[in-house]
């Protein structure tokens, strides 16, 4: 024994827990005993099951209360998304039209080295209207990870690619999706 009180604690449970395996050990033969501690064990395990149970009912229960918010959610984002696929203007061809800034450009290399040097030194933690492309306004934003843009309308679609060509895809394809 030592004079760690943690020690002394763990020593005294290990003497008490031989002393009742040993007990339990010697009262097995008696069949009355044996079938308390198989009754014994069997309860905990149901209480261990019911335990689990309870759990998973509350986390039901959760997902339930939460999952008619998570319906509306959706359902408005399909509205939006609808009216932004009405609202859009094609860009394909010769209806390219982009604004950055200000300024409108009909050729995209112009409008592309236009956005590149707005983004050059771009540090908005907020997203910040940039420019516009087939009606729906471009939000570019400063990140931890680097530059994000979004295509925004009534819903707001991410730019995978930040170019003029990824702009475009973003308007023409990726509303459709």
């Amino acid at each position: 024994m030592s004079g760690d009180m943690n020690s002394r604690s763990m020593e005294e449970a290990d003497i008490i827990t031989l002393e009742y395996s040993e007990m339990v050990g010697a009262s097995l033969d008696d069949p009355l005993m044996k079938e308390k501690v198989e009754t014994e064990n069997e309860l905990s395990k149901v209480k261990n099951a019911q335990t689990e149970f309870s759990k998973k009912v509350q986390k039901a229960g959760r997902t339930l209360e939460t999952i008619d918010n998570r319906i509306e959610v959706r359902e408005k984002a399909v509205e939006h998304i609808k009216k932004d696929i009405a609202a859009r203007k094609s860009t394909r061809g010769d209806n390219f039209s982009m604004t950055v800034g200000n300024k409108t450009y009909t050729k995209r290399d112009d409008a592309g080295k236009a956005m590149e040097t707005r983004l050059e030194n771009f540090e908005e933690s907020k997203p910040t209207v940039v420019g516009s492309l087939g009606g729906f306004a471009l939000k570019a934003v400063k990140t931890i990870t680097g530059l994000e843009m979004e295509v925004v309308g009534k819903h707001s679609y991410p730019v995978k690619t930040l170019s003029v060509q990824g702009l475009e895809h973003t308007v023409n394809v990726q509303i459709d999706d």
